[in-house]
Order: structure tokens, then sequence, then C-alpha cells
């Protein structure tokens, strides 16, 4: 074969290599396929097929899956469950290895709280529940925000007092009065407007047409005294039915 035509066969041979064994590049950043909890976690009927983990703190880091905030007087450290026991034999030994205790000085009953940015679909789920672990009846008091991603753009807007101006808010509060381990099971039904007049006013978190769904979800801990101290401790907060 003559040289020239085998410079042709050799630059017809370099074209058509990547058409039959595809161009290289970088891995995607995010699945192809998002993990069934991202989608809703939607059976045929509608009903979510299990619960959606928000977090269960088994990894012992608060900073990441999800990444946790606090601000003012709350102190969050995660702690060996072994070490905290009593209340429902269940619920003491779904506990797992670690859980998050809860302690803080109280200024006018207001210890402070924690928070994390979530992006869950709400879709197909009836209810908030928590496994909370209490020291007594003077535990404290737990306060749970739900913040909605109304305007569909994947934050909570703020004014200056750190109040949702675009997007709803629901709260629900209980006391935190008993010793050892009780899971907690709130209906969504059960969460009060607490920012009427912004947002749609309805606890309808879908991760759709942009919307984060249920973007961000926050504790407010509160001592049973004005001048108190809180000790408590939280796990296997999930969306359930």
């Amino acid at each position: 074969m003559r040289k020239r035509e085998l410079i042709i066969l050799a630059l017809v041979l370099a074209f058509c290599a990547p058409l039959v064994f595809g161009f290289g590049g970088p891995a995607p950043e995010e699945p192809q396929t998002p993990p069934p909890q991202d989608q809703g976690n939607q059976g045929g009927n509608g009903a979510a097929l299990y619960p959606a983990l928000v977090d269960n703190f088994e990894d012992g880091d608060i900073t990441k899956d999800p990444t946790w905030w606090k601000f003012d007087n709350v102190v969050l450290r995660v702690e060996k469950a072994a070490k905290l026991t009593g209340g429902d034999p269940v619920v003491e030994d779904e506990a797992g290895e670690y859980c998050l205790k809860i302690t803080g000085a109280a200024k006018n009953w207001y210890v402070g709280g924690f928070g994390a940015y979530v992006a869950k679909d709400t879709t197909g789920y009836s209810a908030v529940t928590v496994d909370v672990w209490g020291s007594g009846k003077n535990s404290g008091k737990m306060k749970i925000e739900l913040y909605d991603d109304d305007n569909g753009n994947m934050q909570i807007e703020q004014d200056k007092n750190f109040q949702p101006t675009n997007d709803d808010r629901f709260i629900y509060q209980f006391d935190v009065n008993w010793s050892g381990w009780k899971r907690i099971k709130i209906p969504l039904s059960n969460f009060k407007d607490d920012n009427p007049g912004v947002g749609n006013d309805k606890l309808d978190a879908e991760a759709a047409n942009g919307s984060g769904g249920l973007i961000q979800i926050q504790f407010i801990i509160i001592a049973s005294s004005q001048t108190g101290s809180v000790n408590m401790a939280l796990d296997n907060i999930e969306l359930t039915n």
C-alpha cells in the first residue's frame, strides 16, 4: 500500500474511533437516577414506600449528610446511644450506635436551636417521627419547624430577624417530661402555620417545578424554667406514614 493511501486510512480511523468507542470525560457529578427518597418514594397508590430519613447520626458527624448548624446557647454533641438508657425498649434498641445529645443553659426560657437543609419531598408521607431521650420531667421543650419552599427557588429568604419572607414555616412544640427513650409521631396536619400571609399557607412541600419541597428543618430548644437548663437527646428523624 502506498504512503498516501496509508495516511488517508489513518485519518479515517482517527475520526471514526470516538464514534465507535465513545468520547472520554469526567464521571457525572450526580447519579443519572436519583435515589428513591429524592423522588418522593412513591408507590403505585401514591403512598410512600418507606420512611424518608433526615438523619440518624450513625455517621457520628453533624457537619455533613446533612450539615447541621446551631445558634445561641444550645450545645450539641454526638453521643454513644448506649450511654442513654431507659424508656421504650424498642426505641432504645433502635437508637443504634449514635444519637445527638442536646444540652444548654436558658436565658429567659430560651436556650437556642439547630437546623439543616434537607430538601425532601413530603408527597406520600403524613407525619414526622423523632426519637427523643429525656432526663426527667424538667428535660426541656422542643419545637420543630418545617420550612416549605413555596416560591420554588431552593432556598429560604429571610428578613433581618430571620423570619421567612416568601415561604411557609410550620411548627409543632412538645414538652420533654419523661425519662428514657420515647418515639414521637407528629401528623403533618398537626403542624401550625407560624407565618400566615407568607407563602401559600399550606404545608404542601412537594419537590416539583423547581421547589425544594421541605427545604429546611429546624429545632428550637426551650428550658422548663426561666433560668434552667435542658438535657435531652434526639435520634431517627424521619418522614413516615
